[in-house]
Order: structure tokens, then sequence, then C-alpha cells
């Protein structure tokens, strides 16, 4: 799903840790191409009742 950097990192613990809880969970992973995709991540914010935005400066 992820690169070495980010398994290792905050970012990587988080989601490991959230999905061991049964807390669905989606990571940007950068393959989002097709429009179908993006509708369905656009439809799974929609849903979601919170959300965590992390910036790392990896990512820019």
């Amino acid at each position: 799903i992820w690169g070495e950097e980010t398994r290792n990192c905050l970012i990587g613990h988080l989601y490991e840790g959230l999905e061991e809880h049964g807390i669905p969970t989606f990571i940007d992973n950068g393959r989002l191409e097709k429009e179908e995709d993006i509708e369905k991540l656009f439809e799974y914010i929609e849903r979601s009742k919170m959300f965590v935005l992390i910036l790392c400066k990896w990512f820019a």
C-alpha cells in the first residue's frame, strides 16, 4: 500500500491502529487516477463522521 518510509512513521502507525480497531481508513497513496475512483473517494468523505488530515514534507 505504501513505501517503507510511510510504514515506519506516524501515518503508518495511525493507519494500522485505526484498522486494528475496526475503523475504516483511507490513505491516499497517489493511485487515484480514474474518475470513478475520485467519485468514490468523495462519497466516503461525505459519509465520514470525522477526518484527520496529516500533511507531511515527504508528500509535498
